[in-house]
């Protein structure tokens, strides 16, 4: 079962106008979030916002082109969209659908719009739905921490640096955040692989804590080879 990173409206145009303060910070951990999700099997779906009735020149325009921060690779799908969710009006849905996708992660632009009206129909739809807090801006700070608060009341799994172990795809969101991780394991590359492997443990359960600790055993002997799916 595959797992989906969705990029919402990181373009210029978007931050200049909703996400002055933190929308580039945002675009930048989204871009290493997207780096590090591109493992066989995972998808990676960008999404822009455009003008239904085309006054922003479409999606050639200058207008509506994404942030430079932000790469879009070859194989990683662009979807359109002409309302606040990813999901309105588009083929997100059966594009996830035929990639067998149940869940997806979220990151980009705004915590308000974009983010949370997907969150919700993509709950509607059926899907497991996180939120990657340190790619994701709001418009205004209390905008932003309501909204985040009314995602977990709908069950949306919001994803700080040291709760990304407690999702199913364990490695895979460990990579997303494997930035600050990596930095940690410059210091002491296998004891930060055990304070990581703990924080697992205590969110996942018994069963989980004992395969992450022969995976941090393993690890911890062979480092400089094995660290690097943190990065």
């Amino acid at each position: 079962m595959a797992l989906a990173l969705i990029l919402i409206d990181l373009q210029e145009w978007v931050v200049e106008r909703y996400a002055p303060d933190g929308g580039m910070a945002a675009a930048r951990a989204a871009e290493q979030a997207r780096r590090a999700f591109r493992d066989p099997g995972n998808l990676v779906v960008h999404v822009r916002h455009l003008a239904l009735d085309g006054s922003d020149g479409g999606p050639d325009s200058s207008t509506t082109h994404f942030v430079d921060a932000v790469t879009v690779e070859d194989g990683e799908p662009v979807v359109n969209k002409y309302d606040r969710s990813a999901f309105a009006g588009t083929p997100l849905d059966g594009m996830l659908r035929d990639h067998a996708v149940r869940d997806v992660v979220l990151a980009g632009l705004v915590t308000e719009g974009g983010i949370a009206s997907t969150a919700i129909d993509a709950l509607r739809l059926g899907y497991k739905v996180s939120v990657l807090l340190p790619a994701i801006a709001g418009n205004t700070p209390q905008g932003h921490r309501d909204t985040l608060d009314d995602l977990r009341d709908r069950g949306v799994t919001l994803l700080e640096r040291n709760q990304a172990s407690a999702h199913r795809h364990v490695r895979t969101l460990r990579g997303l955040l494997g930035a600050h991780a990596s930095q940690r394991a410059d210091r002491g590359r296998s004891g930060c692989l055990t304070r990581v492997t703990t924080r697992a443990c205590r969110l996942a359960g018994a069963l989980r804590c004992r395969l992450l600790r022969r995976r941090a055993g393993t690890t911890a002997s062979h480092s400089g080879h094995r660290l690097r799916w943190l990065r």
